[in-house]
């Protein structure tokens, strides 16, 4: 019996991070832009970890009702114990003192990665990677640069617009109102989503292998990174052997704030799915972590954790 997957395309709630990262400066609009882009583009260790200098808030995400229902996925009996495609990710890098977390999720890792596997390229410049500026800028909720922006705008953005890469748009933490040309519109209409999808589980389903954890391995094993939003300040982390890894969620929770990021493999003896952070290098495994499986059990199981907000797939256009 084909297993179905229930996907719909929501409005979701704001989704910022603060973090602090001193970073360059630049007007992609202004012929005398004082930004530099290097040749090559690598790993970003953040000098002020967001870790330790606070995280800000978003805004909480709201019930809306599944509005679309489409045969896509089948669960197989036999996935593999882990999958991991953080070796085709871009290089961990900081968004800095910006609430551009959704845009580096969707953007700068998602949309590098679709990518890196279409065009068969390596990471070896900045023109390799797509701008979490454009994406942001277009899609942040209001004209402060600290505020966020919703998952769903972000990915709008990439179905409507598509993404310059970031020598075309480089990034700046502190500068965040400058949108692209007609020039750079049309060369980032080459860098466009197909369509983009809430991944959840019906109601209905009576199948007992057809969970959202299996949901998000096969999606992973098809080579599909998710992204997600967290409860991020309530999460209780902790350290195994030399990974980082959300167990829990606070009896005391802040009611504050989420972060998003982009799961990039599970692994089951750790029971927990891989993600790829956007604080540097610094944080966690090199800028990985892991969130326990317990975080996506239905809300009726007895191990179940409070603190996803949502999760969403983006097929890249052909």
């Amino acid at each position: 019996m084909k297993n179905k997957i229930l996907i719909s395309i929501i409005l979701f709630s704001l989704l910022l991070s603060n973090c602090q990262d001193p970073y360059i400066r630049f007007n992609p609009l202004s012929n005398e832009s004082n930004i530099i882009v290097p040749d090559t583009i690598k790993p970003q260790e953040s000098i002020n970890d967001p870790q330790q200098s606070g995280v800000a808030c978003n805004y909480k995400s709201k019930s809306s009702s599944f509005t679309e229902l489409i045969d896509i996925i089948d669960i197989p009996n036999d996935l593999p114990e882990d999958h991991d495609l953080s070796s085709d990710m871009p290089p961990v890098r900081s968004q800095g003192n910006q609430g551009s977390c959704v845009a580096w999720a969707t953007s700068y890792y998602l949309k590098s990665y679709q990518e890196k596997i279409q065009h068969d390229y390596e990471y070896l410049s900045y023109e390799n990677v797509m701008s979490p500026a454009f994406v942001y800028n277009k899609s942040k909720a209001n004209d402060d640069c600290n505020s966020g922006s919703a998952i769903t705008s972000a990915l709008e953005v990439l179905k409507e617009y598509g993404v310059n890469n970031w020598k075309y748009f480089p990034y700046s933490d502190t500068q965040c109102s400058n949108l692209p040309t007609e020039e750079l519109l049309k060369k980032a209409s080459q860098n466009k989503i197909k369509e983009y999808f809430q991944v959840g589980i019906p109601d209905s389903n009576l199948d007992s292998n057809y969970t959202l954890i299996n949901l998000i391995k096969t999606l992973v094993y098809q080579k599909n990174p998710i992204v997600i939003s967290l409860d991020w300040k309530d999460l209780i982390f902790e350290t195994q052997e030399t990974e980082l890894i959300a167990t829990s969620f606070s009896q005391n929770p802040t009611d504050e704030c989420g972060h998003v990021v982009l799961i990039v493999g599970y692994d089951n003896q750790m029971s927990a799915f891989k993600i790829v952070n956007s604080w540097g290098t610094s944080f966690g495994n090199g800028g990985y972590a892991w969130i326990h499986y317990n975080f996506f059990l239905s809300d009726n199981n007895n191990d179940f954790e409070k603190g996803l907000e949502g999760s969403f797939i983006a097929y890249d256009e052909d």
